[in-house]
C-alpha cells in the first residue's frame, strides 16, 4: 500500500521588511492619486503612512470612497504579492490665502498691491481666510493688521463717503435738465451705494446714488 502525502499550500505572506525606497516611491503616488481630490488652492507637501513598506508594494486605491479629501487622515489600499491590505496615512498640505505685506493701520486705504499670496496648513491654518479678493473700488481696513497676517473678507470695506446728518451734494438729473442741491443724509453709506436723503424745505425722502464723498446724483424717471 503506497501512502500519499497532501500538501496545502498557504498563500504567500506579504513582507514586512519596511523599504525607504519603496515607501517614499509609494507616498509619491498616494500623493499622485490624492492631488484630484483636494480642495481648489490645496498643495500636498508630504504623505506618511502608518504601516511598513516593504519591496514591491504597490498602490492599488487611495482614499477609497473619498471624492473630496477635506480630512489629513484617510486610508489607502496597498497590495503586496498579490495579498491587498488596507492602511491608514496621513498627509500635510498647504493652501494659499493672501497676507498682509506690512503692518496696516485701522482705516488705512489698501489695495491689491498692499497685500501678497502667503501658504498656511490647508486644515487648520487661518479658516476662513481670504485667497483672493476684489481691489477694484477703493478699500480701507476696518481692524489693523499685522505684517503677514492673513487677511479675512470682513478686514476690509469700501470707505465711508455719507453719513447722517451730513449735507450732500446731489446732481439732480431730469431729462435735458440737470441741477445741483443740498439734502441731508438720513443714512450711512460708500461709494456706489444708495442713501437715503432728506429734502429740508419739503420735508420729503428720496434715494441717492453716492458718487463720492458727500456727493451724490439723483435720476428723475
Amino acid at each position: 500500500m503506497t501512502a500519499v502525502w497532501t500538501y496545502a499550500h498557504a498563500a504567500a505572506p506579504i513582507s514586512s521588511a519596511a523599504d525607504p525606497l519603496a515607501a517614499k516611491a509609494l507616498a509619491a503616488e498616494i500623493a499622485k492619486r490624492l492631488a484630484p481630490l483636494m480642495p481648489p488652492g490645496v498643495r500636498i507637501e508630504s504623505v506618511k503612512t502608518e504601516c511598513p513598506v516593504a519591496a514591491g508594494t504597490t498602490l492599488k486605491n487611495a482614499a477609497p470612497g473619498i471624492s473630496r479629501l477635506n480630512s489629513r487622515t484617510f486610508m489607502v489600499e496597498l497590495e503586496n504579492n498579490h495579498r491587498t491590505r488596507l492602511c491608514s496615512a496621513s498627509l500635510e498640505a498647504r493652501k494659499q490665502v493672501l497676507v498682509a505685506g506690512h503692518d496696516l493701520a485701522l482705516g488705512q486705504p489698501v489695495s491689491a498691491q498692499d497685500f501678497a499670496p502667503g501658504w498656511v496648513d490647508a486644515f487648520t491654518g487661518a479658516p476662513g481666510a481670504s485667497s483672493s479678493f476684489d481691489f477694484s473700488a477703493p478699500l480701507v481696513t476696518t481692524i489693523s493688521i499685522g505684517a503677514g497676517q492673513p487677511l479675512y473678507p470682513t478686514e476690509l470695506a469700501k470707505p465711508v463717503a455719507v453719513r447722517p446728518g451730513d449735507m450732500v451734494t446731489v446732481v439732480v438729473k431730469n431729462g435735458a435738465i440737470t441741477v445741483k442741491t443740498a439734502l441731508e443724509s438720513r443714512t450711512t453709506a460708500s461709494i456706489g451705494d444708495s442713501a437715503t436723503m432728506l429734502n429740508p424745505e419739503t420735508g420729503t425722502s428720496v434715494q441717492i446714488h453716492v458718487t463720492g464723498v458727500r456727493t451724490g446724483e439723483l435720476v428723475m424717471r
